[in-house]
């Protein structure tokens, strides 16, 4: 089975870098490699994946492109996923059908301004990728409305709207299946 993740109910925002609200619940070990390896992707301009085990050790790296990444998904299953989205959003509806079909444990997505989680629930995702991908395409169509209306010729303006609705649009998704979704603020 493979994946493709692509750009990204607490919304708290944590500390502004290191460990923080994102990395709540995490051994030492698992929060310092996993923030590590966010600091070293988090400015690149394609994406790149990396899977943890349950100790915090790589077990499984994958390079893409600029808005998308092919991996093996059965090398993420119960795994914390963590992937950059160089336009700096939060999930992409292909990142959270992944993170329900695998039953990965967290999908996190890092850009340059913010770093985002998303928690399986003790219970279990508790829904479909399909339901998931129905929810989410709902929520697109607004969020790409939204930013058609606002938009200016400003680009990092654009940017930093972009990556609102898309942080938004998480919010939504985590209160609706009842998962736990947390936002950091990066150096």
């Amino acid at each position: 089975m493979g994946g493709r993740a692509g750009g990204g109910a607490s919304g708290g925002m944590g500390s502004r870098s290191g460990i923080g609200v994102t990395e709540r619940g995490m051994s030492k070990a698992m929060a310092s490699g996993v923030v590590a390896a966010e600091k070293a992707i988090s400015g690149n301009n394609y994406e790149t994946l990396h899977a943890f085990d349950a100790n915090g050790n790589v077990i499984y790296t994958a390079k893409g492109k600029a808005d998308s990444v092919r991996y093996d998904g059965r090398k993420t299953v119960d795994a914390v996923v963590t992937h950059n989205h160089p336009n700096g959003s939060a999930f992409s509806g292909a990142d959270l059908k992944n993170a329900v079909a695998l039953n990965q444990k967290e999908i996190r997505a890092t850009g340059k301004e913010y770093t985002f989680s998303m928690k399986r629930p003790a219970k279990g995702w508790g829904t479909t990728p399909r339901a998931v991908i129905r929810y989410n395409n709902q929520l697109a169509k607004q969020q790409n409305a939204d930013f058609r209306k606002y938009s200016t010729n400003d680009a990092k303006f654009n940017r930093k709207l972009w990556i609102k609705l898309s942080m938004e649009k998480s919010r939504k998704m985590a209160q609706h299946f009842g998962w736990e979704f947390s936002a950091k603020i990066n150096k």
